[in-house]
């Protein structure tokens, strides 16, 4: 008696290759998501790094303006007193400053935190000196050299009469000579050390 022909089974086979199809599916997208998730950590810091440069530079160049002004600085009497045209606070400072090429003459420069919105600044505020080298003659322009800054704290080394022994001070008021040092210092610091400068020394009033 004939026997009625079978037909291979390939169910079996076929579960199988299903199966790592779905399987290397699961790896692909896996290895998508990560590779995803790595290009977001790679722009993010890169984007990191260049503000990081881009906030170096900006204090870099705030650093640079400051000790300049303060090296620049001028023993400038006040009228009628004895007195120089400094005042030195220990969370401010005003003085008065020889000019540069794109400002020439005479100026008061004043530093301070001021508030700009839900923020602190660390503020520079200049104004042109009148003829008799007194008054201001402008409205002040203020520039923001850091933003963030919580306090500023400024310390004076020096001897305010000749004849005084030199020590750090808080505050350098009615003095007859400029310190012989400025340190300033920005809370919070990061990024930025303490600032110590000697103010001209060489010029002294008439």
């Amino acid at each position: 008696m004939r026997q009625p022909a079978t037909i291979p089974r390939r169910n079996g086979r076929a579960g199988i290759a299903l199966l790592e199809m779905l399987v290397a599916l699961l790896l692909l997208a896996l290895a998508a998501s990560l590779l995803t998730v790595a290009i977001r950590l790679g722009l993010t810091a890169s984007e990191r790094v260049r503000v990081h440069a881009g906030g170096l530079g900006e204090r870099r160049a705030g650093d640079m303006l400051l000790r300049d002004l303060l090296v620049r600085a001028e023993p400038l009497a006040r009228p009628g007193a004895s007195s120089i045209a400094f005042e030195g606070e220990h969370d401010r400072l005003a003085f008065a400053a020889a000019g540069d090429a794109d400002h020439p003459g005479l100026a008061r420069y004043s530093l301070a935190i001021e508030r700009d919105g839900s923020q602190s600044v660390l503020m520079l505020a200049r104004c042109a000196l009148g003829a008799d080298g007194r008054a201001c003659a402008e409205t002040p322009m203020k520039r923001a050299l850091l933003l963030g800054v919580t306090a500023l704290v400024v310390d004076y080394y020096g001897a305010r009469v000749p004849g005084e022994s030199p020590v750090w001070r808080e505050t350098w008021r009615e003095a007859g000579e400029l310190p012989s040092l400025v340190r300033l210092s920005l809370r919070p610091a990061t990024g930025w050390p303490d600032l110590v400068v000697s103010p001209m020394q060489s010029a002294r009033r008439p």
